[in-house]
């Protein structure tokens, strides 16, 4: 089992922090006190999303993230929400510097596609309100000159042989307003997507107590995070090479059409120097099968705790995703011994 061509992907829904949602990008620009800022219910349909601050006085903040190296071609999507027309809510940059995309809302429901490598483009009657969410899609082909622009999954614009310029794609910047259900993938698109956060909720085939582990409740010790949003509560730990632990999950509702998850892991550790390695365990309860995704590395250290994101868009057995597929599952780590 190995991490795909999904880049990225998050609706916010197990971040309670500024620093949470802080997490998924590379850095910010703007006002100290209008920084990245978590929001508990101002996301898409009510849920949990970010909004990057906007005075009219004090200026902006921008969320930027780079793309993986050698990248050419990518499809994105996200939901915006924007407080006011004429301020620029997205920019792609190159390599090289080049605002390839730069998408603005103006009044009376037109959009400007804006760059500095090929001529400004206004798109009218499209689907877009002060203060309403709307969707956002766009591909972007720098060989072959490609882009797509879709708003609430309608096509406004596909052209090719546009001048993208020659050197890879570098990061994308969102700015001003409010954020959710971001995802970026190479080589698809997995549409107007939105994130569903299923929480452990009961041991699975590899429990910890089956003899290999032991819970840390409220103890500052600690190997893999048993219970989101809890403190330094609900760890697990062993020191058995090669152990494993899954938890059974909350069920995705019906009506879901699952497009891709993203396995998140909170390790901490307090043992001095050194690395811990460790890597995901999804478990099939119908075929009583393991699949193991890829080693990493966990620095260790006093109380340090890291956070590993690992994102997939097929099942852990190469097919397509289904419901029944995800409910199926077991999610969990293993820990493990490298030979010498």
């Amino acid at each position: 089992m190995s991490s795909s061509d999904l880049i990225m992907f998050t609706g916010f829904e197990g971040c309670t922090s500024n620093a949470d949602v802080a997490s998924f990008f590379h850095g910010s620009s703007g006002p100290a006190h209008r920084g990245f800022r978590y929001v508990e219910t101002g996301g898409y349909l009510g849920s949990k999303g970010i909004y990057l601050g906007f005075d009219i006085n004090f200026g902006h903040t921008e969320a930027t993230r780079y793309f993986p190296a050698n990248l050419r071609s990518v499809h994105m999507g996200f939901h915006v929400k924007v407080s006011l027309a004429d301020y620029s809510f997205l920019r792609v940059v190159n390599a090289a510097g080049d605002t390839i995309l730069n998408l603005t809302p103006r009044a009376s429901e037109v959009m400007s596609v804006i760059s500095s490598t090929f001529t400004d483009v206004d798109i009218n009657n499209v689907p877009i309100a002060i203060g309403v969410y709307f969707h956002i899609e766009f591909h972007i082909n720098v060989d072959t000159g490609t882009l797509v622009l879709k708003i609430n999954g309608i096509e406004y614009f596909n052209e090719s042989g546009l001048n993208l310029g020659s050197t890879d794609l570098n990061r994308f910047i969102l700015r001003y307003f409010y954020f959710d259900n971001i995802w970026i993938h190479k080589t698809k698109s997995l549409g107007q997507a939105i994130s569903f956060f299923s929480k452990p909720t009961a041991d699975g085939y590899y429990a910890p107590n089956a003899g290999l582990f032991q819970t840390n409740d409220g103890s500052p010790d600690g190997w893999v995070k048993l219970q989101a949003n809890d403190g330094d509560s609900n760890y697990i730990y062993s020191s058995v090479p090669n152990a494993k632990f899954t938890c059974k999950q909350e069920l995705l509702p019906l009506g879901y059409q699952p497009v891709a998850y993203c396995i998140q892991s909170i390790y901490r550790t307090t043992a001095s120097g050194g690395l811990l390695y460790i890597r995901d365990l999804l478990r099939y309860n119908s075929l009583q099968e393991d699949f193991l995704g890829e080693i990493r590395a966990v620095l260790t250290g006093y109380r340090h705790s890291e956070h590993l994101r690992t994102n997939y868009d097929l099942a852990p057995d190469g097919t397509e995703l289904t419901r029944d597929k995800i409910n199926d599952m077991e999610i969990g780590s293993q820990l493990v011994e490298l030979e010498e």
